[in-house]
């Protein structure tokens, strides 16, 4: 017995001690890029996206609507969005840029179906309610601005302004229109109108008015730290959920689309209450500083108070609002503690046991600018405290490994030797 314990624990130090030694390395990681017909690809977001549509067509999109509420729609719109963003930065490829049309379409026509619909109330004031018809909408927006008007399903085209309509028709009676019965968050809403500022930007200007309305009323309902809150009531607005990392890194990168001036303002609270650090590593809290919460559906398993989603997502929206060294510090982070692992065309995050985590990862990286590394010296706390405690373990393993004495040469204090 005793022996089957020296081999237990063994296993799991030598286990923690190669992971040590791979986030370390991951640390030192950079983004790998080829220069082809004149682009600048990012292999590291295409690798990753091919790997999502492996596991979309493994039926990932599926196994997530089991994990969670809206996992089908959320997962396969990540990933037609991380397409999407991948292809606006190619001008010459068209062989990659008609790969990108090909999965986006794919994509789109997997979360118009009715079986992506069969989740959500048709029976709601805005049908289907606000967090399908915001994905579903701004995912058919980025697909109609990567088309050729030419080529623009005419389909496409009235679905887009059909769904538009009833967005704006939702938001004059509810600031955040349900995505359930008496259920609302905001960051659903964010979407919903992003769409509507896609719009604008497609065809001629037709919401503008509904888009300031819609952020006057906004402003004055924030929480108490003057944030959009996570989750609040459809109609009053009034915060039924305080500000977390997880919808607000999201909503953040939307919230540029609307109103430069707003989101700069919001960016500066988040930054302030939620990006923090552990063990000299940044991270993104899940509930602001100074508060304590658990983790849930929304926010993933909690690491000493710092959310996965919200690390996640952070890592694009610090790099969209120009801070680069921390959000290319979250990125190598997450390589290391994600375990991103590539093989051939195929990358990877956590062993593939989460697609909708691999979905994340790669809408995010594809969201961010070129970037070869950060600031030197962010890693150095992390280094001394992975130094103490490869020192502790190793002593361990050798306390493990140490051989006694046999019974009859062990001398006892003021007894001769034999």
């Amino acid at each position: 017995m005793r022996k089957t314990i020296k081999v237990v624990l063994t296993g799991i130090v030598v286990l923690v001690l190669g992971l040590v030694l791979f986030v370390n390395i991951k640390l030192y990681d950079s983004p790998q890029y080829r220069i082809a017909k004149g682009d600048t690809v990012n292999l590291d977001v295409l690798h990753e996206l091919r790997g999502v549509r492996e596991a979309l067509q493994d039926g990932a999109a599926d196994k997530m609507q089991t994990v969670y509420p809206e996992g089908y729609v959320f997962f396969t719109a990540l990933y037609g969005l991380g397409w999407a963003d991948f292809a606006a930065s190619l001008k010459h490829d068209p062989e990659l840029f008609k790969e990108a049309q090909r999965e986006i379409n794919t994509a789109y026509q997997l979360v118009n179906s009715p079986h992506a619909r069969s989740t959500f109330n048709e029976d709601l004031k805005l049908p289907y309610g606000a967090f399908y018809n915001g994905w579903s909408n701004y995912l058919l927006a980025r697909k109609l601005q990567l088309e050729n008007p030419g080529d623009r399903e005419a389909d496409d085209v009235d679905t887009f302004n059909q769904r538009c309509k009833a967005i704006a028709v939702a938001l004059e009676t509810a600031i955040f229109p349900e995505s359930y019965h008496q259920a609302a968050w905001p960051a659903d809403a964010m979407v919903c109108v992003a769409s509507l500022a896609r719009h604008d930007k497609i065809f001629a200007p037709e919401y503008r008015e509904v888009i300031q309305h819609w952020l006057t009323r906004v402003r004055k309902h924030l929480d108490g730290r003057g944030l959009i809150a996570h989750a609040a009531h459809p109609f009053s607005g009034k915060t039924t959920d305080e500000a977390r990392g997880s919808s607000q890194s999201l909503m953040l990168i939307f919230l540029t689309e609307l109103d430069e001036t707003f989101a700069r303002e919001q960016f500066a609270l988040f930054k302030g209450h939620f990006v923090d650090t552990r063990f000299g590593l940044p991270g993104v809290r899940e509930y602001a500083k100074g508060t304590f919460g658990i983790g849930d559906v929304d926010s993933g398993p909690l690491v000493l108070q710092i959310g996965p989603a919200a690390t996640i997502v952070g890592m694009r929206t610090l790099d969209h609002y120009g801070e680069h060294d921390i959000s290319f510090a979250l990125r190598n982070g997450l390589e290391g503690f994600g375990l991103g692992w590539t093989a051939g065309e195929k990358k990877d995050h956590l062993l593939g046991l989460l697609p909708i985590a691999d979905a994340f990862m790669a809408w995010s990286h594809a969201g961010c600018s070129v970037s070869d590394g950060a600031q030197a010296g962010w890693r150095i706390w992390f280094q001394v405290y992975s130094v103490l405690l490869c020192g502790a373990l190793t002593a361990g393993l050798w306390y493990l490994k140490r051989k006694k004495p046999p019974h009859d040469l062990v001398v006892h204090w003021g007894e001769p030797i034999g």
